[in-house]
């Protein structure tokens, strides 16, 4: 029985789509994928929906659905593209909420992330390559249009700010008084809306985080924790305890005997190929 796989950096690389390329399909697609229009223009159809893309747009593909895509006759697109597999890439899309979205206009911040990515070629662990897409995906969530519309600007500004730079210290006393509000009133709208405190959430997602990089990176004890903006190893093994249910050192070495490190996949060579003959994945 195979050994799931957690992650893997299969490759970044350009895209350059010919004119007249015509129109690439593929059905139960393999890999997560992302790619940035760095000039051209072509068309993404995905789910019934159609997306023009144009230089500075992101956009998705992931395991297990059907895509089509063109580029434009006249302009068409030059692309970096980034394929990944594996569980982690699913856990940080969910914690990033960017789970089955597609299209990510106007971005060109976003392009020194490939651009790291296209370096490490040689990332055989794994280790440095999903560092970077966890910054990127950090990065981008912070610029998805509001999916909460019902819910107060006011308190999905701060799910985002709770969300974001998880390795700076983060102080609800100072929000608020920039937000111009006071603390209890930031509490009791986002236990409603969200269903716990500012503080329970942000804690979550550290120490969702704190997992991932004790379960996928070689980062001592001490380098996660300065991570995740903890003050010292101690406040950081005393709160993942608390909330895990054992110490780093106990969960990384569960996780170790539970699973031992796998090389990256190989990429489907027929799905490879014609995906870099038509300009991308």
């Amino acid at each position: 029985m195979s050994k799931p796989n957690y992650f893997s950096f299969v490759c970044c690389e350009w895209g350059i789509a010919l004119p007249n390329s015509g129109v690439t399909e593929w059905k139960d697609y393999q890999y997560f994928c992302m790619e940035y229009i760095d000039s051209g223009r072509g068309t993404l159809e995905v789910d019934g929906k159609r997306y023009i893309c144009e230089p500075g747009d992101i956009y998705f593909l992931y395991p297990h659905k059907d895509y089509r895509y063109w580029p434009d006759n006249r302009d068409p697109w030059h692309k970096i593209y980034a394929m990944f597999s594996g569980s982690l890439v699913d856990e940080l899309l969910v914690i990033y909420q960017l789970k089955n979205l597609n299209h990510f206009p106007q971005l060109p911040q976003m392009r020194p992330y490939f651009e790291s990515l296209m370096s490490m070629a040689s990332d055989k662990p794994g280790n440095a390559s999903a560092l970077v897409l966890h910054q990127f995906l950090e990065k981008l969530s912070g610029s998805v249009v509001n999916p909460y519309p019902d819910i107060p600007q006011l308190f999905v500004t701060l799910k985002k700010t709770l969300e974001m730079h998880l390795d700076q210290p983060f102080s609800l006393d100072e929000y608020s008084r920039s937000a111009n509000v006071s603390v209890s009133h930031l509490v009791r709208g986002y236990k409603r809306y969200f269903g716990r405190s500012p503080y329970e959430y942000r804690m979550q997602l550290r120490m969702d985080m704190a997992c991932n990089l004790l379960r996928h990176t070689r980062l001592r004890i001490k380098e996660v924790a300065d991570r995740l903006a903890f003050s010292d190893p101690y406040s950081f093994s005393d709160s993942f305890r608390k909330h895990i249910g054992m110490s780093p050192r106990e969960f990384r070495l569960l996780q170790q005997e539970q699973t031992r490190p796998l090389p990256p996949e190989e990429p489907c060579e027929l799905q490879y190929k014609l995906a870099k003959q038509n300009g991308g994945i």
